[in-house]
């Protein structure tokens, strides 16, 4: 990489979005599992219609396995913006679970009604009263309607949850750092870095950078277990990385957080769900290699593409089926789906 012209100090965030195509956590897995379905979803906009309304709108759509973990986490960001605003947290957790439930529901009807509006792009922000986009829901958006169990299960399991954060000690401690030192996500897009000349979101979900240590926090809803908490800790040196060059942090004083609040519901286990760890110089030299590699990679498919090479499915081919992935995934418009719904289009 020397002398090649770009720096490998990292470069902040300037626009709002990174140029594409960029990386994170999440894209580097969608495209292990399935290259197609990492093309549709990140790269939709080279497509050519009809196809690429269908992409556009079928990308936004969250599974309904994830509701669950996505409400506690707009739970949380939203008492700990209310404590750094006004230094209380909420006097009724539940309440906030069934407004944003409500929200998620209500913004997938705005969804699909713009879905349904010939020409209509995607919603945002303020559409259909809802302050905030919401993910709309993949079964829903299909026709497949939860029934009044299923989201009384999803509002049970949000409490449980939101329990053990309480009952973590975590709060108590968060209110021992000054709230100049908070470092809520923003309530824009998800911050991003360029590091040698590779775009990188790093979405935390939350961070402190008190004068003596930096701590970057993320919420973990379902159960601990080695390749969990690998993934976690690789999210957490994204954030790190982020830190050092957003907020001067030093490697050596930060400080990983996971909080693992899918445990059993009790003080001693609630007590016990936060996992700590060091900045791991080595691990960290793993996920620049990895960007590095991906990063190269997505560039030589695209220059196929642009080149007129080859179309932009026929770059990304459809490794996940000989995984099993095409059940799991929100494409309905890719004819390997099983409930392919626009085969003709691709």
């Amino acid at each position: 990489m020397e002398g090649d012209g770009r720096s490998r100090k990292p470069v902040m965030a300037e626009t709002s979005y990174p140029p594409s195509p960029n990386l994170s956590k999440t894209s580097i897995g969608t495209f292990d599992e399935c290259e197609r379905q990492y093309a549709l979803h990140y790269l939709w906009i080279e497509l050519s219609q009809p196809v690429k309304r269908e992409a556009w709108f079928q990308r936004a759509l969250m599974k309904w396995s994830l509701l669950v973990g996505q409400v506690v986490d707009d739970v949380i960001t939203e008492a700990i913006r209310r404590y750094y605003d006004k230094r209380e947290w909420p006097e009724n957790w539940e309440k906030g679970v069934e407004r944003i439930l409500e929200e998620y529901e209500t913004w997938t009807e705005v969804f699909i009604e713009h879905y349904r509006t010939p020409g209509e792009r995607p919603p945002k922000d303020g559409d259909g009263g809802v302050r905030f986009a919401r993910q709309p829901l993949e079964n829903v958006f299909y026709g497949e309607y939860p029934t009044q169990e299923d989201w009384e299960g999803a509002r049970k399991r949000c409490n449980e949850l939101i329990e053990v954060f309480r009952a973590s000690g975590l709060m108590e401690r968060l209110a021992g750092y000054a709230t100049d030192t908070w470092r809520p996500p923003p309530r824009s897009a998800a911050p991003w870095f360029e590091w040698e000349g590779i775009p990188v979101y790093a979405k935390y979900d939350f961070a402190i950078t008190a004068p003596e240590e930096t701590l970057v926090f993320e919420w973990k809803t379902g159960r601990m277990s080695e390749r969990a908490e690998n993934d976690a800790l690789d999210q957490l040196h994204t954030y790190a990385f982020y830190a050092q060059h957003a907020w001067n942090s030093e490697p050596e004083s930060t400080r990983l957080v996971g909080v693992w609040l899918g445990v059993p519901i009790n003080a001693e286990a609630a007590s016990q769900c936060i996992h700590e760890a060091r900045v791991d110089p080595q691990r960290l030299d793993r996920l620049k290699d990895r960007w590095r590699k991906r990063y190269a990679l997505l560039n030589e498919r695209l220059a196929q593409v642009k080149e007129r090479r080859c179309s932009l499915l026929e770059a990304f081919p459809p490794t996940g089926v000989a995984r099993g992935r095409c059940k799991a995934c929100n494409f309905r418009l890719c004819e390997y789906h099983p409930q392919s719904k626009g085969s003709e289009s691709t």
